[in-house]
């Protein structure tokens, strides 16, 4: 490994929560997937000279039709090879593919279904990502947490006729995969940033980020340790746990040539 490559050291968590008989949500997480256990914790630690895919899907349907859709998203990235020098192309392809796979399932199994789609590749000192639906991406920096996805509901309509709601209001999405391109097209949200030494990443599905407030999760972060999957959910857990609740937490660290 080459002294100047960054490396991460990332948390994952996923656990079905207090209210939920099914767990909906999927990963792709270090070239693993979720096994639909109610409770998975893993970690990994390496270099950045390759690029690295984290993912989080968060799966809509009625019986098992919300797992089988993140599932796909999930079986997608697991098999894709990611080619270097076309990173933003790579998640635009990913989202276009898992999108129709999605879909088409839904047309042959005659249901709705679809999933969020969440997805980070860490390579070098860049961070690409892209999210159809409302699953957040945050970064924590310099003791603030940034938020980076593009929450594609129906807040902004809403807030334009009513106003701010006084209280934490779910809103529909206006996008997710398993779209019928043939009557809306898909635009996912597909931007680069650079990493700096210290940069916290994180992914979750929406049972984390409507369980804790922002100040909460920035707190975790600032105390980020090998135990924070465990400790996000653990919070979320206390606070409701309403929803099934999946998240990486990745640290951005200085490479260490003996330390691979």
């Amino acid at each position: 490994m080459k002294k100047d490559c960054l490396r991460v050291r990332a948390y994952l968590g996923s656990h079905i929560g207090k209210k939920r008989e099914n767990q909906e949500d999927n990963f792709t997480f270090a070239g693993k997937i979720s096994l639909l256990k109610s409770e998975q914790y893993l970690e990994y630690q390496h270099s950045l000279d390759e690029p690295l895919l984290f993912g989080v899907f968060d799966g809509m349907g009625g019986l098992s039709y919300g797992s089988r859709a993140s599932e796909i998203c999930a079986q997608l990235c697991q098999s894709y090879v990611l080619h270097p020098r076309f990173l933003m192309e790579d998640l635009k392809a990913l989202c276009i593919i898992a999108n129709e796979r999605v879909f088409n399932e839904m047309r042959q199994l005659k249901t709705n279904m679809g999933s969020t789609l969440s997805l980070v590749i860490l390579y070098q000192d860049q961070l690409y990502l892209a999210n159809v639906g409302d699953s957040p991406i945050y970064l924590y920096r310099a003791g603030e947490l940034i938020t980076l996805h593009e929450e594609h509901t129906e807040r902004h309509l809403y807030e334009r006729l009513y106003g701010p709601s006084a209280k934490k209001k779910k809103y529909r999405l206006t996008q997710n995969i398993g779209m019928d391109v043939r009557e809306m097209q898909m635009q996912p949200y597909v931007i680069q940033i650079p990493l700096i030494p210290g940069d916290i990443v994180l992914l979750s599905s929406d049972g984390l980020s409507d369980m804790l407030s922002q100040e909460v999760i920035a707190t975790h972060c600032r105390q980020f340790s090998h135990a924070i999957a465990r400790d996000l959910i653990d919070a979320a857990l206390y606070a409701g746990g309403r929803d099934n609740i999946t998240l990486i937490c990745g640290k951005i660290e200085k490479g260490d040539e003996d330390n691979v």
